[in-house]
């Protein structure tokens, strides 16, 4: 409990019932609901690409190539279940034609959205040829296709479920863009796309088998949550419960057989109350997520290491996470370090030796120059 209000209503309660002897016992396993759930969730249909079930599971991946007289580029846009957009710029350190580009685009979308272990998946590309050759419609002449054809398909087979689809370059404007933008001379730091330099062509990297853990045969049973950046449900942080499906009314469960409208409304209340933590969480599972995002763009980025009684600034938006506004300065300081934690990990002091309560990672912390 992270609020004083909060603890201050439940240290209430806790007076209020300790005239009485309560004991507190486990709800036990409810055959109902489990088959309600098991109802809902495993809705058995022909194996297609994209089962209609795994709408709630549903990655959106817009690719698309560009290449010019002197330099060629990718642009990527990953879309997640939750709404979470990423977009990559890929700059070429290679000749590429415009196909070349097209598969370079698709395979670095692919390879992110495998590395962020996506399962359900709808690609959109203004190319017709890589389209039909993904398809079987058309068939490589060319050796070097050919390769790239094989190495997507190689990435493909990750997924369990993808589909994809040819659209026309309006429609796919935004990603065209970003390739555009790469084959030109742009800047690596822009935000808030990620910017990477392809040094050699994709089908040149050796690929290593890896060994896939087998899956709990009970997992598809006990998954009743879709998945999303909070895992949680977008009615459930907006009223703080979750609302009864369409199949409990059908089929029944307990918790229709049982109710009772006083009861729902002092759960309601209770709800509420606890409602602010509940999005909180979700909030911290989001920023976990975005620095999951992060570790793999930064991957090739060397960490930085400081020294004992070296000046540092201070990432504000870090230390002060409630403080917002355009006003509001991106680094404070300077600070002091005075001792290393671990690897990466620093205890700071202000300049008359006053120390700075925790340890702060050096990810937020940058060199000051006097």
């Amino acid at each position: 409990m992270h609020k004083p209000d909060i603890k201050g209503r439940l240290a209430a309660w806790t007076i209020e019932l300790s005239q009485f002897y309560i004991e507190y016992k486990p709800r036990t396993a409810i055959k109902a609901q489990f088959l309600s759930d098991f109802v809902a969730e495993c809705q058995f249909k022909s194996k297609t690409h994209k089962p209609e079930d795994d709408q709630s599971r549903l990655w959106l991946l817009f690719v698309d190539g560009s290449s010019t007289s002197n330099s060629g580029g990718a642009g990527v846009i990953l879309i997640s279940p939750g709404g979470f957009k990423i977009q990559q710029a890929l700059k070429f350190g290679f000749s590429a034609t415009n196909n070349v580009a097209e598969y370079e685009a698709l395979i670095a979308g692919l390879k992110l959205a495998s590395d962020l272990e996506a399962k359900v998946i709808d690609i959109f590309g203004d190319s017709q040829l890589v389209s039909k050759q993904i398809s079987g419609e058309f068939k490589t002449h060319n050796e070097r296709m050919a390769r790239y054809l094989t190495r997507t398909q190689e990435l493909l087979s990750k997924f369990p479920s993808w589909k994809m689809s040819n659209v026309d370059r309006e429609e796919n404007q935004w990603a065209n863009s970003l390739a555009k933008l790469a084959s030109s001379n742009l800047p690596t730091n822009l935000s808030p796309t990620y910017v990477d330099i392809l040094e050699t062509p994709s089908i040149d990297e050796v690929s290593i088998n890896q060994i896939q853990a087998r899956l709990d045969w009970r997992q598809p049973f006990l998954e009743t949550t879709p998945r999303s950046a909070t895992v949680e449900t977008p009615f459930r942080l907006a009223y703080g419960v979750d609302a009864v499906i369409p199949v409990e009314i059908s089929l029944t469960s307990p918790r229709v057989d049982v109710f009772d409208p006083a009861i729902s409304l002092e759960g309601l209340r209770l709800h509420n109350d606890l409602l602010e933590e509940t999005r909180e969480e979700a909030r911290m599972r989001m920023i976990a997520q975005q620095e999951k995002i992060a570790r793999y763009f930064n991957k090739k980025v060397k960490p930085k290491d400081f020294k004992v009684n070296d000046l540092v600034l201070r990432d504000s938006a870090t230390s002060q996470p409630t403080v917002s506004g355009k006003f509001k300065p991106a680094w404070e300081g300077p600070y002091r370090i005075s001792r290393l934690v671990s690897a990466g990990s620093y205890e700071l002091a202000h300049l008359d030796g006053k120390p700075i309560k925790n340890a702060w990672n050096g990810i937020h912390l940058k060199n000051f120059y006097q």
